[in-house]
């Protein structure tokens, strides 16, 4: 699994060569005690982000995989095509299926196709990203651009 991680990994950081891109997957056994916002939050602050609370937004599978794929394909701030839509699909799918069919999605906008409703995590002027948690790992796939 680490192998599979490690390659995903690569893959997204060399690929999504625009803005500022985070992608990490943990063991969440220091993080899995409180509720599921509180388990996000520490997860974000031990990478310098800010946590939302509350703020957390719930998707689904498809839904996570279809954010992803359009913040790999295109930057948040011009919309200027960064990897093309089936490479960042692909790439999306692989982080996706790194985690169990058990796993929840959040995200920190309630609109896919929307750049303008969103609670900042970074100091950036755009970000946007999704995290993954089952009972094996917890995992980000986050990015960050400027106008």
């Amino acid at each position: 699994m680490n192998e599979q991680i490690d390659d995903v990994e690569i893959c997204i950081l060399n690929e999504r060569g625009f803005g500022f891109t985070t992608f990490k997957v943990i063991k969440p056994s220091s993080l899995s005690s409180g509720s599921i916002t509180d388990i996000l939050d520490r997860f974000v602050q031990t990478l310098g982000f800010k946590g939302l609370g509350e703020q957390w937004v719930e998707m689904n599978r498809s839904d996570a995989q279809t954010m992803l794929t359009k913040l790999l394909h295109k930057d948040l701030a011009y919309g200027s095509e960064i990897m093309t839509y089936h490479r960042a699909r692909r790439l999306s799918n692989r982080f996706v299926r790194l985690f169990g069919d058990e796993a929840r999605y959040f995200t920190n906008t309630k609109y896919i196709n929307s750049r303008r409703s969103w609670s900042p995590i970074t100091k950036s002027t755009f970000d946007a990203g999704i995290i993954c948690v089952d009972e094996e790992h917890i995992g980000i796939a986050w990015v960050e651009d400027e106008d």
